[in-house]
């Protein structure tokens, strides 16, 4: 009894927890976003342009519908692929009212189609902007996208026209009949899908890991060599350095002449050093100066004078000392 009613209980849980995603893609100004609004049953709001994806949810049939909205300018399409792995199907919106870019959809299509993680999923083709005059017809796109060869079922084409107006205004029925056709498609797959999904997801995971560690170890590579490179310009530039101080050791004549003179000014035990000062090198010696002292002490000189008499005429005192010669005058 009890296990009868755990089986229901875990089988209603299952059926109210079915999961499936979509992602949402075309080419830049389709109205990718606008119909992510509409599928949410959201009131409109303004909306710029998706730059990496925007996330929405939905309940139909009894599935938690989780809806991608990935960018569809050209430097952000190459992203598509990696989402591609872990979606149950794909929404492809074309703008049908402008048929200059028809065949840049189709080309982008085909290639979404044929990718290895998206073949076999279901597609379904949202013709938005049916009320712009002029549009493309649902027929005409199927035709114009290079649709007309699909015999698998897994591609379906609706006209739709997601902006309104206000929050008043009704969601395009086809909105809803889209959504409904992409999770019953979804359903009929059942579990085989989700297996290959699991599958899928798990290889481009570790696609992504071996990615991220090249990237690591080039990353280190590059660090490593800038590290080098600097630590071999610092060497350099340390080793200049040394031959500039190595060169400036040498004596240039200004600075020689420059410290004889200030070894002249220096005491004589100071000056020992077999060095020539300036004025040994440029001043000659007068013959005064190079003539013997007079003999006898300084005495001799204050009492005979320097020219050898006692006349006391044509002595010469010496500086502070007072002449045996001069008048006295203590009388004051």
């Amino acid at each position: 009894m009890f296990t009868l009613l755990g089986n229901l209980w875990s089988c209603l849980q299952e059926q109210t927890e079915r999961k499936c995603s979509v992602l949402l893609m075309g080419l830049d100004n389709a109205g990718k976003s606008t119909l992510l609004q509409a599928l949410q049953g959201l009131p409109p709001s303004p909306v710029t342009p998706t730059w990496g994806f925007e996330g929405g949810k939905a309940e139909v049939r009894g599935y938690s519908v989780d809806l991608f909205d990935v960018g569809g300018s050209k430097n952000i399409r190459g992203i598509w692929g990696d989402y591609f792995c872990e979606v149950h199907a794909a929404i492809f919106v074309v703008d049908a009212s402008d048929a200059g870019r028809l065949e840049e959809a189709r080309e982008e299509l085909e290639a979404a189609r044929a990718h290895p993680n998206l073949a076999g999923k279901s597609v379904l083709v949202f013709a938005n902007k049916q009320d712009v005059q002029g549009a493309m017809s649902a027929t005409e796109l199927v035709k114009g996208l290079g649709l007309l060869d699909v015999r698998d079922g897994g591609v379906q084409v609706l006209p739709v026209v997601a902006l309104r107006g206000s929050a008043s205004d009704a969601v395009h029925p086809n909105v809803a009949v889209g959504l409904d056709w992409v999770v019953g498609q979804v359903a009929e797959q059942g579990s085989g899908l989700t297996a290959r999904i699991s599958e899928q997801t798990a290889v481009q995971r570790q696609k992504e890991e071996q990615a991220r560690a090249e990237r690591k170890k080039r990353a280190e590579a590059s660090r490593a060599r800038r590290k080098a490179e600097r630590e071999a310009a610092e060497a350099e530039e340390l080793r200049r350095e040394r031959e500039s101080a190595g060169k400036g050791a040498s004596v240039a004549p200004d600075a020689l002449e420059d410290v004889h003179v200030l070894k002249a000014d220096l005491p004589p035990a100071e000056q020992a050093g077999g060095e020539v000062t300036p004025r040994e090198e440029s001043e000659p010696v007068s013959e005064a100066m190079a003539a013997p002292a007079p003999e006898g002490s300084p005495g001799d000189l204050l009492t005979h004078g320097v020219d050898g008499d006692d006349d006391g005429v044509g002595d010469v005192a010496l500086p502070g000392a007072i002449s045996a010669t001069s008048p006295r005058s203590d009388t004051g």
